[in-house]
């Protein structure tokens, strides 16, 4: 068996076995190589990260989006580093409830989710996000870590409820 990756993909994904044909016959057609696609499509980062940035020197942050409505719209998701405010997004589409944003670098980070509505406030991962009960009053952002090769899951910026004035606006795109 040969390995098939592409090189992106394969860091992100895995590689997939794939079987090698046997040779064709003398007069016959050549035979187009089989490529296996990743499980999970990878979602490009929006950050401004190096070209020789590795999945190895990165982090990843996962979650799940929500929104106080009946459907849920597409979200801008963004990890604000918090010695230099430094963005890192994502873009989800319509009723996406799952987002992943590769590529950042270690840090402590806050995390939002921006609706790309008119006029729609952001959702912040916060001490409520537990419980989002109407009586938790821990509307501050809570600040994560992220460390290298590893994923950083759960972080899931729901939190539509608190006063956003103080929080990181949406970067431009």
């Amino acid at each position: 068996m040969r390995i098939a990756c592409l090189a992106l993909a394969s860091l992100l994904a895995g590689c997939q076995p794939t079987p090698v044909a046997p040779a064709p016959a003398a007069n016959a057609a050549p035979a187009r190589p089989a490529v296996t696609a990743p499980a999970v499509a990878p979602q490009a980062s929006e950050a401004p990260t190096a070209a020789a940035t590795t999945a190895a020197s990165t982090g990843r942050i996962t979650g799940t989006l929500s929104y106080p409505s009946e459907y849920l719209p597409p979200m801008r998701v963004c990890a604000f580093e918090l010695a230099e405010a430094t963005p890192y997004c994502v873009r989800t589409g319509k009723d996406q409830a799952q987002y992943r944003l590769d590529g950042v670098p270690p840090g402590d980070y806050l995390v939002l989710a921006f609706p790309q509505e008119v006029d729609a406030l952001p959702g912040g991962y916060t001490g409520c996000v537990p419980d989002l009960s109407a009586a938790c009053s821990d509307h501050d952002l809570k600040p994560i870590i992220v460390a290298a090769g590893q994923t950083t899951p759960d972080i899931d910026p729901t939190d539509y409820y608190a006063d956003a004035a103080d929080w990181p606006q949406e970067p431009a795109p």
